[in-house]
Parts: C-alpha cells; structure tokens; sequence
C-alpha cells in the first residue's frame, strides 16, 4: 500500500506551493510523453529553479517540473501523462512572483512520444496570462442636495496593461450623464431627508470584468431648519439650487392648516404650472418642480416666477432653468 501511494505523495510534497489546479496522479494514467524543454519568457530564457512547468490535456494537469542547470543550459525534463491522444498545452509558474504564463507551443501527446532532447531541447515561449482587472471606485462620499458629484475611478488598475472600459451604476436609479468614463460627475437629486445610496464600478481590459467595488454616497437634506419644530409664521423659501437642471426645491411653511396653492408662471405672466393645490397640515414643507408645464412637456430656459397663496399669506420668488 506504501509503495502504491509513494509517487503521489512525491509529487505533493515536491510541487507544495503549486496553483490548486497543479495536481497530478500519476497512476491514474497508462501511458506517458517526455518532453525535454527550454522556455523563454518575455524574452528572458528561465534560469531558476523556483520555477515549474505544467502540462495540460482537456483542461487538467497531466505533469508538473521545475528546470535546472545542464551542459546545455537552463532546461526541464517534464513527463506528460494520459490514456488517450490529444494537444499537450502548458503553464509555466513563478512561486516568487505568484504570477502564471501561458505558453504559445503544444505538442500532440501520443503513447511513449518525446519532444526534445538534452542537445535539443524543445523550445517554449511564454507570455503573462491575462488577470483581470481590479476596479477601485474611490472613497465614500457626503454631499448636500443639488451639489455636484464627482466619482473616481482613476485608482483601478490593470496588471497586464491598460484598462479599456469603465461602467458605474447605482441602486437609487439615479442616471449619470456618462458612466463610462473613469470619473463621471452629476448633480445630487433633492431628497426629503438624508439618503444613502450604493455606487457600483465595474472595469475591464477588453477580455474579462473586474469584481464590482462600491462605494457609499450620503446625500444630505439642506433644509436648517428642525423638522421636528412647528412652523410659527408663513414663509416661502428661494427654490434650491437656483439656477437649476432640470429639478429644483420649493420650501415653505405653514403655521397652521390650510389651503394651499404653488404656482408657476412664465416673465409674462401666463401660467405654466400649478404645483400645489390643496389643504395641508402646519410644518415646514417642501414641493419639488421638474421643469415640465401642465401636460407634462418640457419647458424652456429662462426665468420663471414661483407663487404660494395660503390664507391671507401671498408671496413670490424667481428661479432660472438653464439647459
């Protein structure tokens, strides 16, 4: 039983600190191919014996070597094992750097075959394997309402080259102008009370996605005043931000329960819009205008007027819309 089990157990404790994937039985194939090989990698021939060399045949590995120092230079001697015909690929490891190549070669495996020889050995030629990137999306963010947003994603990084793609999203709905580029800005929405929402990045190098990193965005609500407090007198409020694309603000205060009316109306005094038109309770409130007319169609750049009537209280204000 000892004997049986003695090449496994060499093969583990000879190739310990190997990927997971680089285990091979050797009893569990009939037949074997030795291949007597030098490799060069990013056009450095491998001359160390942290080095190891595995060959694979339908995705597993068939054979692990590392390379050593002969008359005829830096080279390994890698015995490739399996019970059928088929393409031999191979990987070449790098247990300082924790860093896999893929190799350009193959070679078709066939019963006790042989590629190269210590005179001639088979020449291998390998390249980094591709990783995939690693998306940084920055640091959480605080940000007061209709303030402008800048996320970042300059931090993520690419081991193999260049990253060729950036893609943000959000778990609020909230629409960039342009989330994909590395740092696309935009304007916070108006909320009602404090809000935090999710900000996803994914990146790519053109052949995988990296994991998605995430960051927090708090957006605070801007009104000073204690919501928890009852308003003591009518007021109306300049609409936030001012100017404004395509939302802005309303806030206003009622000291008692009543109707109330929220109007808006164009420099020549025709009515665009009628925001509020009902009774409310006393408190401080707040109504928010999207930029639309009375059937819901946009309307144009410019001034416009902003009227509130509750009971014997009547003011006005003026907001821009740029676009």
């Amino acid at each position: 039983m000892k004997l049986q089990l003695l090449p496994w157990l060499l093969v583990g404790f000879l190739f310990a600190n190997m990927p997971e994937t680089w285990t091979v039985n050797p009893q569990d194939f009939q037949y074997n191919y030795t291949v007597t090989a030098q490799l060069t990698i990013n056009s450095n021939i491998v001359s160390d014996t942290s080095k190891v060399l595995a060959a694979f045949m339908n995705g597993e590995c068939r054979g692990i070597s590392e390379f050593s120092d002969s008359q005829s230079g830096w080279m390994t001697f890698l015995v490739v094992h399996s019970n059928s015909l088929g393409p031999i690929m191979f990987q070449y490891y790098d247990k300082e750097e924790d860093v896999v190549y893929s190799i350009e070669e193959y070679i078709i495996f066939t019963p006790s075959g042989y590629a190269g020889n210590p005179d001639t050995p088979f020449n291998l030629n390998g390249s980094e394997l591709n990783q995939p990137p690693i998306a940084d999306a920055g640091e959480d963010q605080v940000i007061g309402e209709g303030y402008t947003v800048y996320l970042d994603g300059s931090g993520s990084s690419d081991s193999n080259g260049n990253i060729l793609g950036y893609s943000w999203s959000n778990n609020a709905g909230i629409e960039l102008p342009n989330p994909n580029i590395a740092s696309p800005f935009f304007t916070a929405p108006l909320v009602d009370e404090d809000e935090q929402h999710l900000f996803f990045l994914q990146v790519t190098d053109g052949t995988f996605f990296s994991e998605p990193d995430t960051i927090i965005l708090t957006i605070e609500y801007r009104l000073s005043t204690d919501h928890s407090l009852m308003a003591d007198e009518y007021s109306l409020l300049q609409n936030y931000p001012n100017p404004f694309n395509p939302l802005t603000k309303i806030r206003y205060s009622l000291p008692i329960k009543g109707h109330v009316r929220i109007t808006v109306y164009d420099m020549v005094g025709k009515k665009v819009k009628t925001l509020m038109n009902q009774v409310q309770d006393a408190g401080y409130k707040s109504i928010i205008w999207d930029g639309t007319n009375g059937i819901g169609s946009k309307v144009s750049s410019g001034m416009y007027i902003y009227e509130i009537e509750a009971g014997d209280y009547h003011n006005i204000k003026q907001m821009v819309l740029l676009k």
